[in-house]
């Protein structure tokens, strides 16, 4: 699956392969599938596959290439937003709201949006959906049992602004549907699928950074709380490889100071540990995405908001070791991210400290 500054992508597999010659380019993308896995047509769920687990991991794929990389550049998205989500069921991928010029700023102030945009990643063309119930941006997103969840964030008024509502979207009708509200509001959150669930993970409620986590089961339509993060974290990302949860940057205050300890949950114990090494490029609204057995961190902002990370990094979580893979064609933070056939796109954003929005879609390919 995935994940959004505050996206998540699921695991697509294991197995890590090394020195392979660079694949050929893409041009489109989805979260959820392998190369091998069935996708679904407009309007469908995705049909059951061996051996996927409901967040999307699976338990046997063929390895990838991680240090034979190349860009290529998608269809850009219809309009330019930063702080937006994505998510993906089949071979689409689901973007919702973010800020963008596109709105009026009388009365929302950030220009959030509740735009649905849709990107058929066989054709590479994009759709529009019915537009969510709430605008909002600095949210979470992930696909579950079909449906795209859409979780906390901001809306467009300053105060209260934080938001703890969910929205379910249905791809069959095109309809949104209204789910029970998490305790509190989660402001940059971030959010992992895992075993028919969504954990959702700190990120702030106005005046408190949060260390809170909490899980929601569809079946019942109820958030339950699980246990604290080791630190309270905002801005963060998620990644799901095997049975674990790895949370990876953000800040831990009004301060402004990065994280660059990489803690790990198992949601089956609910447990936490960390790693034993911490990040080399500490970021902000950045988006971790796990392909095979490694997780990729990408984008983001570095300390202060004005400058970003341009080095794609590889997260070895078997040797809790990183490595550098590619380096971003241009600056890119609070944008989204999502994988399909080992290549991971990543979606709008920001540069120039978040002034300027940007449209473009940028594709990194792995080889198998």
């Amino acid at each position: 699956m995935l994940l959004a500054g505050g996206c998540v992508v699921q695991a697509e597999g294991a197995g890590v392969v090394r020195g392979a010659p660079p694949p050929a380019p893409a041009t489109s993308a989805s979260a959820s599938a392998s190369a091998s896995a069935p996708t679904a047509e407009p309007g469908q769920a995705p049909p059951a596959q061996p051996g996927r687990r409901d967040d999307g991991a699976l338990a046997q794929s063929p390895p990838i290439v991680a240090t034979s990389a190349a860009w290529s550049r998608a269809q850009s998205a219809p309009v330019a937003r930063s702080y937006l989500s994505a998510a993906v069921l089949g071979s689409r991928i689901y973007v919702t709201g973010g800020g963008t010029d596109e709105e009026r700023s009388e009365g929302n102030i950030y220009r959030a949006t509740a735009r649905l945009d849709i990107l058929d990643t066989k054709t590479g063309t994009w759709t529009t959906g019915a537009s969510a119930p709430t605008k909002r941006y600095s949210h979470a997103s992930a696909a579950l049992g079909g449906k795209i969840y859409v979780v906390g964030g901001h809306s467009q008024n300053y105060e209260p602004g934080r938001l703890a509502t969910v929205e379910m979207y249905d791809p069959a009708t095109d309809r949104w549907q209204v789910r029970a509200s998490m305790a509190k509001p989660h402001h940059e959150p971030a959010l992992a699928a895992f075993d028919g669930k969504l954990y959702v993970f700190g990120g702030e409620d106005g005046p408190n950074y949060l260390s809170s986590v909490e899980r929601y089961d569809p079946a019942t339509n109820a958030w339950t709380p699980r246990a604290d993060m080791p630190r309270r974290r905002k801005g963060g990302t998620a990644a799901v490889l095997g049975d674990r949860i790895y949370l990876f940057g953000g800040i831990s205050g009004n301060d402004g100071i990065m994280i660059e300890a990489v803690d790990v949950y198992d949601p089956r114990a609910d447990r936490w540990s960390t790693a034993a090494t911490t990040m080399r490029n500490s970021r902000w609204m950045g988006t971790a995405s796990t392909i095979g057995s490694a997780i990729i961190i990408a984008g983001g902002a570095r300390r202060g908001g004005t400058t970003y990370v341009r080095e794609v990094e590889v997260f070895d979580a078997a040797t809790s070791s990183w490595s550098t893979v590619a380096t971003l064609p241009s600056d890119r933070g609070n944008h989204a991210a999502a994988v399909v056939d080992h290549r991971l796109y990543l979606i709008g954003g920001c540069r120039s400290g978040c002034n300027q929005k940007i449209p473009e879609i940028d594709v990194l390919s792995f080889g198998r």
